[in-house]
């Protein structure tokens, strides 16, 4: 597989910041910044569940033979804190992958979790500090 390097203008990734370029390839989601250096913040989940304990911004499900649930941890709404949740198997559209909450949190203003459904699809979620919002996804 060849990497494809998409130029960016002025793209803000969560707390990664400014990037001038995204890479979509067999390990995910990277970006460049102009000096070539590379971003890892993806924590990476092979065919297992997760939370927001411990993961980096990025989390990427790398193997999926089953659903899972990456669940958003109370500690974790802080004002302005994202995450980007994708699927790098390519399996979503078989086993999904659902985004819930550990409290009361809302997503959009909803109780009801959220799946990411498509192959390769991804949400990009931000918190006001109560709740979690969709900024991006597919």
């Amino acid at each position: 597989m060849v990497d494809v390097a998409v130029p960016i203008t002025d793209l803000l990734i969560g707390d990664i910041g400014k990037v001038d370029q995204v890479v979509f390839d067999q390990s995910g989601i990277t970006k460049r910044d102009d000096s070539g250096g590379v971003d890892q913040k993806t924590t990476r989940l092979s065919d297992t569940n997760g939370n927001t304990t411990n993961a980096q911004s990025k989390i990427a499900f790398t193997a999926l033979s089953n659903p899972r649930t990456f669940t958003l941890q109370t500690a974790d709404t802080i004002l302005d804190n994202e995450y980007l949740i994708y699927d790098e198997s390519g399996l979503a559209g078989m086993h999904n992958i659902t985004i819930a909450t550990e409290g009361s949190q809302t997503i959009n203003g909803s109780a009801s979790n959220i799946s990411i459904s498509a192959n390769f699809g991804f949400v990009h979620l931000k918190s006001d500090g109560t709740d979690w919002f969709i900024i991006g996804g597919v």
